[in-house]
């Protein structure tokens, strides 16, 4: 090397593009970085909603056991507000499909058990001893007005002693009839039929029927019995009884009873 003679030297390092490579390297590592962030998060949201979906289908078919079970056991009347707390709280889920496809049905018959239960309610029954013996009686008032002084009930009867009876009991002055006589007896839509009646010994405002094995068994096929008797000093009255509530295991059988008449 001569004394005196220029040094060549190489070009300076380029500090300010090592810093941008390092500043893009990160850049890249943030942007992966939030990007797997934003994955993770997603993947939770989806977890989460997919846990909701599954517990609200959970309860929501809770509620449609309930509603089953009620109709299984005829509570139509008990089993609507729950089918509809499942259309309006659960839309969307199994349960509320499956509510949709009965619930005008439900409806129907819930409507059908409030009529019976209205009608089952104008029957009274009882079961006690009447003059030594055990008698079951069944007995429903007249539903018209008819210009008397009271009401009168139509009265099914067993008694121990006595046996069946059918028959009418109002107030004094009681009925008209002498004798066998004879009332004429509608039931539901069917032609109006004459049945044999009469008095009871004593001054009861009573009247009985004759064959009440047959009025017992048409009765209990019928909604609405129509009777037109005779009352003193009234004239013949025609009565109304709404029968269709009528429940045959509230006016059981007595043993070794038979159809007696007093």
């Amino acid at each position: 090397m001569r004394l005196g003679a220029p040094i060549r030297l190489g070009p300076a390092p380029n500090r300010w593009g090592l810093g941008m490579r390092w500043a893009v390297l990160f850049l890249a590592a943030a942007t992966l970085a939030a990007c797997t962030s934003q994955a993770d998060r997603a993947a939770q949201q989806r977890q989460h909603a997919a846990q909701a979906v599954a517990v609200r289908n959970a309860a929501a078919a809770r509620k449609l056991s309930i509603y089953r079970d009620l109709l299984q056991r005829d509570s139509a009347q008990l089993a609507l507000p729950i089918g509809e707390e499942i259309l309006a709280r659960y839309a969307g889920t199994p349960a509320a499909t499956a509510v949709a496809k009965t619930l005008s049905q439900v409806k129907a018959r819930a409507h059908a058990e409030v009529q019976l239960r209205s009608l089952q309610a104008l029957w009274s029954y009882q079961s006690a001893r009447q003059s030594g013996a055990l008698q079951y009686t069944a007995a429903i008032y007249n539903k018209v007005k008819t210009g008397l002084p009271g009401k009168v009930r139509l009265v099914l009867r067993r008694h121990a002693k006595w046996g069946q009876s059918v028959y009418l009991f109002g107030t004094a002055p009681g009925f008209r009839c002498r004798g066998l006589c004879r009332v004429r007896i509608r039931f539901d839509t069917r032609p109006w039929q004459n049945w044999a009646a009469y008095l009871p010994h004593g001054n009861e405002p009573a009247l009985f029927i004759k064959n009440d094995p047959r009025f017992i068994r048409d009765l209990k096929k019928s909604k609405i019995i129509q009777i037109r008797a005779a009352f003193k000093g009234k004239g013949w009255r025609v009565l109304r009884y709404p029968v269709g509530g009528f429940i045959t295991a509230d006016f059981p059988q007595l043993p070794h009873s038979a159809s007696k008449h007093i």
